[in-house]
């Protein structure tokens, strides 16, 4: 396989450039360590949530760049999803509100009583999906700003969330010799032996880590080809992450974790390998080599742990249950849905005596069928839009060449660690936290090249950007410009 890119003589591999890019590295760094609680109305996410509205504001301002109809699809999306909750807060005749289904005991309350059936908004608790619509203007923020991201300050972001899924590693090992009463447990209901990071829960800490994992291979392959880093140091140290980032997901005990970091893993052998043909297989050897060795040192001191969590079987049966009770639900509130935030009430009063348990159940541990529950054939329609987008956008990236080759594999970093998230959350609802929303909608973002910086035309004819034009006045004549890559429009 041949590439089309060009390796730039000059070009600085990472850096953020304005307000807004540091706008977004601090409501990424922010969410990434606040952001991980499962319960609503934390104060640590409001605090996240106050940042993005400043991130929002400033894509607002700047004015954001979507490049034309065919690249509107993702930011249609997006709208629609935060669309959504604030059309069910929209307050309805009473004769169209009695029609919705699941309604019926309200409307025999009012009746009884004797009063009239008002203007009512089609969410059964419209505070709470107020709330669910707040939750989610930190993804939009980072998604609408990373699309606005230079090849660069993409590179810069990724760097952070490797920093960051390190750190965690190293506070979940402290977090296991300390035992379950350690002071660096963040969140009050948690996983108190297991190692959670930053996170209330082992299986989102899990999420970050596999997610890192998929960045960190697209750093060691990137870097294996584009040489303006030295090679060896660079490898060393990346081969250092992965080992550290491989050996705290063990530690984690995720199930779900375990079965898709193994799938991150053979997509990043597979990326490796379609560097090119020769350089690709020595590449995707080094690349297995490294995360072998990694495997085997995280087997070594997590095994024993981990095979404890399989003893009743891949996925528990009372998840099964869970999810059951859920469709159950769903079904009964189509087509609109009870409304966003409404799943812990709705699903009580669908509990059968085999599904009841001592443990407080606030999400259906399948956010599929969560989302079908409170949003109905609204919200399966844009979750049918958005996968229909991103099988389209992932299969381009796996096909493009024209982009460097570390740009190229955090492109396909993101479409593994993406797959891999909407994988999990069928288990799961990784992305109900604030943190994994976040690292989520960067790598959708990640999957839109960014807009072209706008042009000026030097004296000799050639079109380049505002700083090629400064340089090209300021620096000596005859000089040969810069040579750079073509960016391909993935989205």
């Amino acid at each position: 396989m041949t590439s089309g890119w060009t390796e730039p003589r000059r070009s600085p591999l990472i850096r953020l450039e304005g307000r807004q890019s540091w706008l977004l590295a601090l409501t990424v760094g922010t969410a990434l360590l606040l952001g991980g609680g499962t319960a609503a109305g934390l104060g640590s996410d409001a605090v996240v949530q106050l940042i993005s509205l400043a991130l929002l504001l400033s894509v607002g301002i700047t004015g954001l760049k979507i490049g034309g109809p065919r690249r509107s699809a993702p930011f249609v999306i997006a709208a629609a999803i935060l669309a959504l909750p604030l059309l069910q807060l929209i307050p309805v005749p009473p004769q169209l509100w009695e029609t919705f289904p699941g309604r019926g005991e309200m409307v025999t309350i009012y009746t009884a009583i004797g009063l009239g059936l008002p203007w009512l908004p089609a969410s059964l608790d419209p505070h709470a999906t107020l709330g669910a619509a707040l939750s989610l203007l930190p993804g939009i923020a980072v998604f609408a700003a990373t699309t606005q991201l230079q090849w660069q300050g993409r590179r810069t972001i990724s760097l952070i969330i490797l920093a960051i899924g390190m750190v965690s590693v190293f506070l979940g090992l402290v977090q296991l010799m300390e035992g379950p009463s350690s002071p660096l447990r963040f969140f009050p209901i948690t996983n108190p032996g297991d190692s959670v990071g930053f996170f209330a829960n082992r299986n989102h800490y899990a999420a970050l880590l596999y997610c890192s994992i998929a960045m960190a291979i697209a750093w060691l392959v990137g870097l294996m080809v584009d040489r303006r880093l030295d090679q060896p140091l660079a490898i060393a140290t990346l081969g250092f992450v992965c080992l550290l980032l491989v050996v705290g997901l063990a530690m984690a005990r995720s199930r779900a974790g375990v079965f898709l970091v193994a799938l991150v893993v053979t997509g990043g052998i597979l990326m490796a390998n379609r560097i090119g043909a020769r350089a690709g297989r020595r590449i995707a050897i080094v690349v297995g080599a490294v995360l072998g060795v990694a495997g085997v040192v995280a087997g070594t001191y997590g095994l024993p742990g981990l095979l404890g969590r399989f003893d009743d079987g891949i996925v528990d049966r009372f998840r099964l249950l869970i999810s059951a009770t859920t469709a159950r639900a769903a079904e009964a509130f189509l087509p609109i849905g009870s409304g966003f935030g409404t799943f812990v009430p709705i699903y009580q009063r669908f509990q059968t005596p085999i599904s009841l348990s001592t443990s407080y159940i606030n999400h259906a541990h399948n956010d599929w069928l969560e989302s079908w529950l409170e949003g109905g054939w609204p919200a399966a329609a844009i979750a049918g839009a958005f996968l229909v987008w991103f099988l389209v956008v992932a299969i381009k990236v796996w096909r493009s060449t024209d982009l460097s080759p570390i740009d190229q594999a955090l492109a396909r970093a993101a479409t593994l660690a993406i797959g891999a998230l909407l994988i999990h959350s069928g288990v799961d609802y990784p992305l109900r936290t604030t943190a994994m929303m976040i690292l989520f909608s960067f790598c959708c973002g990640l999957l839109i090249s960014p807009p072209e910086r706008q042009a000026l035309v030097s004296r000799s004819g050639r079109s380049v950007g505002r700083s090629g034009w400064l340089a090209n006045r300021l620096g000596a004549l005859g000089r040969r410009p810069q040579s750079s890559w073509t960016s391909d429009r993935f989205g």
